[in-house]
């Protein structure tokens, strides 16, 4: 585009006759060039959707052309029951510069319907997954415009959908761009209303206060949030669904916490949790939010930078890392313990989406941050497995290891110094903060340069595996010598220092006690006991890490069964009398003691042993049917359902154990029901019965086990075949794994794969797209090289562009 001329003196008529002139000109110029540019974008815009390979970078840009700032967002989003996605934005721009020409906005797989600036419509055509809308130059420095772009999409990458129907959005770099047309970086902020239309009966959770709800129609209703507080697109998100409002400060007067008083009013900031799962208990986290708000806002002292705070907890993770932007928390039931992450995530709201870096590649400043407060606040332990690179940087293992810097040490000059700056920059305004700016402060207050060569190396982290030691003690008993020679051998790694061991002695008449040792591979010792001797028990003293598997005669389990007044000890001794299966005197023994047996646990031990004693014996079935019925406990059931593994062929077993898997509620006795059923049938049976239960809901965690019991008995081309419904992305992401690894380990077919392949390597989970990689040997030279080239195109998410560059 050519620049306007302007004539700073025309004092002369000609000067303005020429400048009027030169104006006309370049009008006529302009929209010559415009027309011409608008063809040549007219053809590129045809390939818009088909992404540029070389404009796939994975990381924001430092320190982008960004001539234009954005003050407002009022969006209208429509989000169907699929997930597509119809907006209208009106954005309120500041010009930073005059020379603008276009407005250039990150714009990923979209349709564009119309861009208006000021009630005009504008022109507007993509290039490098970049919106540019045409501004035909008639703006100055300082100008406020407004924008509105209309659209629509259904995005692939970033957004996902979970087994129950959950849709909600990443946070990893450049993923907004995918539902929202917005210059997607960190440095970019603005406040926002965005009113979402949704299905009705469906629950929208986004950043901000959520101001009102009404309903549309029967079908549809509306839900608005607001935020007065700026925040970064990067951290903008929205979760729909049917999520159940489980816990809120704004209705809840018993939260036990010293900080309770910052929510009682209705203009205080406020804290809501969300959950697919509406059993899920809920007070203890809220009073851990609580708690965790207290003390970040009370510590960092810069005030809650966002609109209320919203917690979202979903079953899968879908391999997201970073679980915090403004004012959402998402947290993973996968990911283990809720409150650790909630108070990991709170940190970030203000050190990762408040303060934030600009480029996850270079995250040391904001995790050194999220690392001192978090040691300073909390007792966590370290994250220690760390995701796949490059995303890996805000999961929790980069800000452990600054923690154990901090609290290790390991770099104290560095840590001195970082101390000391620690306040100040956390308390300026800049909301943007790299490596460079951190050293930047140090050294200006210290004189000490930590920029990238001299920037401290942090320890890796290294977890010490604590495993038991594992001996056997056997009791061997000399009547005549009246002795009992105890013998330890190692089934684990031996112990190479001596092990003091209590020996408790029980006699007709009383107890003595005594103490011997043992050390290293093997060792022996021999006891001098008495001629009434009834039992022995062996007590290691003075540690914990030495598990001991103890063999002894018959009779001193007997009395250990019915004497001993610890339910572990008698559980031992049941468990323990399973090696005398062939002592005609033990099933009377049990069935006794079962009578008067009050431990669910040790009645559960007695029926486990009392099946390998009569294993299958006629008329033992009926016994073991009846501990199925609910009046025994969940322990008693298993050990029946285990039980019934002995009767080969018995319909009336076979029915009982099909129940069990199809009405149990516990996962353990439902598993141990398959497992019964799989022992207990022919392979034709089997199939019959697997072809019925993997239909079934309840059943669902346990089809890969089902499937894989049908390869193992022959069938494999049917568990393949079945196994391919279960791939579908509406199934849980560990059971569509399962059936994958399954389908890889038994199908070598190369119709089959190139068949399945198409889906799976567009699939909206990345982990279900790496692991289908491991087919591409399956397919033949034409396929495989097409569908490399071509996911190499239209993969965003680097972790998989990364696997695909290995082939």
């Amino acid at each position: 585009m050519y620049r306007e001329i302007h004539l700073l003196k025309p004092v002369m008529q000609s000067q303005q006759i020429l400048h009027y002139y030169l104006k006309f000109f370049h009008f006529l110029m302009q929209k010559m060039i415009k027309q011409i540019t608008l063809v040549l974008f007219s053809f590129i815009s045809i390939f818009a959707l088909i992404p540029d390979l070389s404009a796939q970078n994975w990381d924001y840009e430092s320190y982008p052309h960004l001539p234009f700032e954005i003050s407002h967002l009022d969006a209208e989003l429509n989000i169907s029951d699929t997930g597509s996605i119809e907006g209208d934005l009106l954005y309120m721009i500041q010009l930073k510069d005059g020379d603008i020409d276009s407005l250039v906005f990150d714009a990923r797989d979209m349709e564009i319907l119309s861009t208006v600036i000021n009630d005009e419509s504008k022109e507007f055509y993509f290039e490098n997954n970049q919106l540019i809308v045409l501004t035909d130059g008639d703006f100055n420095r300082g100008d406020e415009i407004s924008l509105r772009i209309q659209y629509r999409n259904n995005p692939v990458f970033g957004y996902f959908q979970t087994a129950k129907g959950t849709y909600f959005t990443s946070l990893l770099p450049l993923t907004t761009s995918h539902w929202l047309p917005v210059p997607d970086h960190p440095r970019v902020q603005f406040t926002s209303e965005i009113i979402f239309t949704h299905p009705a009966g469906k629950t929208v959770v986004s950043n901000g206060r959520r101001a009102t709800m009404e309903i549309e129609s029967v079908s549809e209703e509306t839900t608005s949030f607001t935020s007065n507080k700026t925040v970064s697109p990067v951290d903008l998100s929205f979760a729909m669904g049917d999520l159940e409002l489980i816990s809120s400060t704004q209705n809840s007067n018993d939260i036990q916490s010293e900080y309770s008083s910052m929510f009682e009013r209705r203009s205080d900031h406020q804290i809501h949790i969300y959950s697919e799962n509406s059993d899920f208990e809920s007070d203890q986290l809220l009073e851990t939010a609580v708690d965790a708000y207290g003390k970040l806002y009370e510590h960092l002292n810069v005030g809650y930078p966002f609109r209320d705070l919203s917690i979202v907890i979903l079953e899968d993770d879908f391999w997201e890392t970073k679980s915090y932007g403004a004012g959402i928390i998402y947290l993973y039931l996968n990911r283990g313990d809720l409150e650790t992450q909630l108070q990991r995530a709170l940190t970030g709201v203000w050190l990762g989406a408040h303060q934030r870096t600009e480029l996850w590649s270079d995250p040391d400043a904001i995790t050194a941050f999220q690392g001192w407060t978090l040691n300073t606040l909390f007792d966590l332990d370290y994250v220690y497995e760390q995701t796949e690179a490059p995303y890996h940087v805000f999961d929790g293992s980069l800000s452990s290891k600054w923690q154990s810097n901090f609290a290790e040490n390991q770099n104290d000059k560095f840590n001195s110094h970082f101390e000391r700056v620690y306040n100040s920059l956390i308390s300026e305004s800049s909301q943007v903060m790299n490596w460079y700016d951190l050293a930047k402060a140090i050294y200006k207050d210290s004189g000490f340069p930590y920029f990238d060569t001299d920037k401290p190396v942090l320890a890796e982290l290294t977890k010490e595996e604590v495993s038991d030691y594992q001996y056997r003690a056997e009791m061997k008993w000399d009547e005549e010598q009246q002795n009992i020679t105890v013998t330890f051998n190692a089934i684990s790694e031996p112990v190479n220092e001596l092990v003091t061991v209590q020996v408790d002695e029980y006699t007709l008449l009383d107890e003595k006690e005594n103490e011997i040792t043992f050390t290293g591979d093997s060792d022996s010792t021999v006891l001098n006991v008495s001629t009434n001797t009834e039992n022995i028990m062996l007590t290691i003293l003075g540690r914990d890490d030495i598990r001991l598997e103890v063999q002894k005669p018959f009779e001193f389990w007997i009395h250990q069964l019915r004497n001993s007044d610890d339910p572990d000890r008698r559980e031992a001794a049941a468990e323990g009398l399973a090696n005398y299966s062939d002592n005609p005197d033990l099933q009377l023994a049990l069935q006794d003691q079962m009578r008067n047996e009050e431990n669910s646990d040790v009645y559960a031990e007695l029926l486990r042993t009392f099946s390998a004693v009569t294993t299958g014996a006629t008329g033992t079935d009926q016994m073991l049917i009846d501990h199925l019925s609910s009046r025994y406990s969940n322990e008693v059931r298993l050990a029946a359902v285990e039980g019934l593994a002995n009767f080969r062929g018995n319909d009336s077993v076979i029915s009982q154990l099909r129940s069990v898997v199809s009405q149990t509620d516990n996962s353990e006795i439902r598993t141990a029901a398959i497992l019964s059923l799989n022992e207990v049938v022919d392979v034709d049976r089997f199939k019959i019965l697997a072809e019925d239960l993997i239909t079934q809901e309840s059943v669902l965690q346990d089809v890969p086990l089902l499937l894989n019991l049908l390869s193992e008995k022959g069938e494999t081309e049917a568990a393949v075949q079945y196994a391919d419904t279960f791939l579908a992305d509406g199934f849980p992401y560990s059971i569509r794994s399962e059936v994958l690894d399954l389908i890889l380990q038994a199908d070598q077919s190369r119709e089959g794969w190139e068949n399945r392949l198409t889906r799976l390597l567009e699939d909206r989970d990345p982990r279900i797209r790496i692991q289908a990689l491991n087919a591409l040997d399956r397919v033949s030279d034409t396929f495989r090289s097409e569908w490399l080239d071509r996911r190499k195109t239209e993969e965003y998410d680097e972790r998989v562009r990364r696997a695909l560059n290995q082939f």
